[in-house]
């Protein structure tokens, strides 16, 4: 999943997007996902420096899933975190 992550601007771009506080949309994606998978089903998730990982940790962790950070890039103004979602 390679949702937008900015938080909203004055100038709405649905491309970019990810609510008021950038974490929104991954919020409610994750809120919903875990019905969707199998007991060892897991997801696939980018996000950004720029969206509160902290939050979005969180976010993780209430929902059910265990956290693996696949990758992470530095690029230009932003750090990038590709991390798989376990479903447990």
């Amino acid at each position: 999943f390679n949702p937008p992550y900015l938080s909203s601007s004055k100038y709405k771009d649905v491309a970019l997007d990810g609510g008021k506080k950038g974490y929104e949309l991954i919020e409610k994606f994750l809120k919903q996902a875990g019905k969707f998978l199998n007991k060892n089903g897991f997801i696939l998730l980018l996000y950004s420096s720029l969206s509160k990982p902290r939050r979005i940790k969180q976010i993780i962790k209430q929902n059910g899933f265990n956290e693996e950070i696949l990758e992470e890039k530095k690029i230009s103004f932003e750090k990038l975190f590709i991390v798989k979602l376990v479903n447990v």
